[in-house]
């Protein structure tokens, strides 16, 4: 059975909020290498105009773990 792989998200919001996910997606990217995660995906994507997000794609049984120590605002099944 395929392994099934969750998004944590966080949401920035203003004139910051790009350069914000940016930043924060690179603390996510040195937490996926310290963890030593199978997955070591994590970026940002800005929504629109003073919106952006970060996120890290985790297992589901490495999301069971982390998710009260990154507090993502939200989290979706991520399908490739």
């Amino acid at each position: 059975m395929e392994e099934k792989i969750i998004k944590f998200i966080w949401n920035y919001y203003g004139d910051p909020a790009e350069k914000t996910a940016e930043h924060h997606s690179i603390h996510l990217m040195e937490f996926a290498k310290a963890k030593e995660l199978k997955i070591q995906k994590t970026g940002w994507e800005t929504l629109k105009e003073n919106q952006a997000i970060a996120f890290i794609l985790l297992l589901e049984e490495d999301a069971k773990i982390y998710k009260d120590i990154l507090r993502p605002n939200r989290a979706e099944y991520f399908q490739e």
